[in-house]
């Protein structure tokens, strides 16, 4: 042991130097006579031997340090595993370091018999388990004394586009698409005016267009166009809507707009003029809407002015 002691690299340690540290001299052992004796490491965690003291070997018993010495006697350091003290023998110092090396194979050895690890590589049958516990009934399911409300989140960008108008242009209330005259009739008084006119009325429907009606007769249904329809007809005049010029969208399916043709011919004098007025006029309208494809709609009227035929009083020759 006193070769090990010798091989650690201390700094030395002078019986000068050690007598002048007063702080080390209370804790001088006694006696090396004594068989066991329980001393506590100073200040700076050091435990200094007495002159001529050697140390035999070192054990560890519990968290105590214990120092044996060469004739036989004990010196037991209280918690020295745990804080492993600075020893200082003849001088020469032993690191805490150094001392716990020392202390490597004394450590508290497992109970005897097989590894019971995995440490074996499972070469050894660890045996069979512990016989198996009765399993309990699982809990039932517990209700929450607050009813959970489950955070629905809207995503702005998500929302379907805002609803889009429907607009009709062309058909002006102010104004009548078709103006006719009776005395442009075969029997009219002066041949002058018109017996037939023709115009347009276009839609724009963002949404898709799903139908269009006049006068309550569908010229449009489904998205797809009915006609040419005469939508009206009562012996007087007639009006028809002739034809279509549909918009489709990028889908090239969806009819998003279209514009529609019509004609409106004056067929017979009307008896539904003032009496004794001179030369008035007679208005009728025929109502126009349209519907998207999600129930949005417009509405507006194609409306006709007929002129009443006055007779002329001519000079007898």
């Amino acid at each position: 042991m006193n070769e090990e002691l010798g091989a650690f690299e201390g700094d030395s340690y002078s019986a000068d130097e050690g007598s002048s540290q007063a702080s080390l001299a209370s804790l001088q052992l006694q006696s090396s006579r004594q068989a066991t004796q329980l001393t506590q490491a100073a200040a700076g965690n050091v435990v200094v031997l007495n002159e001529g003291q050697t140390i035999e070997r070192l054990e560890a018993d519990g968290p105590d340090l214990v120092i044996v010495l060469t004739d036989g006697s004990r010196i037991v350091v209280p918690d020295g595993i745990i804080l492993v003290p600075q020893i200082i023998v003849d001088g020469t110092p032993i690191p805490p370091a150094n001392v716990a090396a020392l202390l490597v194979g004394n450590e508290p050895e497992p109970a005897a018999g097989p590894n019971p690890s995995s440490g074996g590589n499972f070469a050894v049958d660890p045996g069979d388990i512990q016989a198996a516990f009765d399993l309990g009934d699982l809990l039932p399911y517990t209700e929450l004394p607050v009813r959970l409300e489950l955070e629905e989140e809207v995503i702005p960008a998500l929302l379907p586009d805002d609803d889009d108008e429907v607009t009709i242009f062309g058909l002006d209330n102010d104004t009548p698409e078709a103006v006719l005259d009776e005395g442009a009739l075969a029997n009219g008084s002066d041949g002058i005016g018109s017996l037939n006119e023709g115009g347009t009325f276009s839609v724009d429907v963002p949404d898709g267009l799903a139908s269009v009606q006049v006068n309550g007769v569908n010229v449009v249904a489904g998205g797809a166009f009915a006609g040419p329809v005469e939508i009206a007809n009562n012996g007087i005049f007639s009006v028809t809507i002739t034809g279509w010029t549909p918009v489709f969208a990028a889908n090239g399916t969806t009819v998003i707009g279209a514009t529609f043709d019509y004609s409106v011919t004056l067929l017979d004098n009307t008896t539904a003029h003032p009496a004794a007025a001179g030369e008035n006029s007679v208005f009728d309208s025929f109502a126009v809407v349209v519907t998207d494809t999600d129930g949005s709609d417009a509405n507006a009227s194609l409306d006709v002015r007929i002129i009443d035929d006055v007779p002329l009083a001519n000079a007898d020759t």
